[in-house]
Parts: structure tokens; C-alpha cells; sequence
């Protein structure tokens, strides 16, 4: 078994995605790939304390209500800016 691919992606909506991609898929003969399958996906977050002056970072869950840890999202390819 191949070792895992971790990436992250910026997305139109301005969320930045970081999780393990599983496959680029291609509804389309032409070469152009139309979503990603991913696991493990996790959006990170900003807050900002303006009274101490400190900008904390931290993950959340990319999709509410996943049950499993593992379980497969797709993300649409035409979504994302920059990886």
C-alpha cells in the first residue's frame, strides 16, 4: 500500500482545505479532472484575540455530521484556486 497524499486547497469560498486525497476523477474523456475524492478533510480556521494581540489557528471537521473519521468526500475540482 502506497503512502498517503496530504494536501491542501484553497477553495473559491475562501476556506483552505487540508486532507488525504484518495483520487482525481474524470466524468469527461477529455483530461481535464472534474472532482476529488478525499478523506480526512479539515478546514482550517482563524480566530483572532484583538485584546492580546494573538491569531490562534485550528482545524475543524470539513463536512458537519460525518460519523467516521474515514469516510470519503468529494470536492468539485472547479472549486479550487490553488493547492
Amino acid at each position: 500500500m502506497s503512502d498517503p497524499v496530504y494536501q491542501q486547497f484553497k477553495l473559491f469560498s475562501g476556506e483552505e482545505v487540508v486532507c488525504e486525497v484518495l483520487e482525481w476523477q474524470s466524468v469527461h474523456d477529455d483530461d481535464a479532472f472534474d472532482f476529488v475524492v478525499v478523506t480526512n478533510a479539515y478546514s482550517l480556521v482563524a480566530e483572532v484575540n484583538l485584546q492580546e494581540n494573538i491569531r490562534y489557528y485550528a482545524f475543524k471537521p470539513f463536512m458537519m455530521y460525518q460519523e467516521r473519521p474515514g469516510q470519503q468526500v468529494t470536492i468539485n475540482a472547479s472549486h479550487i484556486t490553488s493547492m
